[in-house]
């Protein structure tokens, strides 16, 4: 039984780390026009964490428009 634990170990590592796990995210960001305070939410779906955060942090690259981005 032994013999098969480290095997078992290291393939379970390996297939973690070669698949790449998407979700669904949120990315929440507060409207800099009007001075209220308000929040608008965006849903990025089926996406890494790295492609999600990248999005997000593009509604806040827009002048003018979103301030404070962040992911949920």
């Amino acid at each position: 039984m032994k013999k098969y634990l480290l095997p078992a170990a290291l393939l379970f590592g390996f297939l973690s780390s070669v698949s790449s796990c998407t979700k669904d995210y949120t990315c929440r960001c507060t409207v800099s026009s009007g001075g209220m305070g308000s929040t608008v939410t965006f849903p990025i779906n089926n996406a890494t964490q790295k492609e999600a955060e990248d999005a997000c942090n593009g509604y806040a690259a827009v002048p003018g428009a979103y301030s404070g981005c962040s992911l949920d």
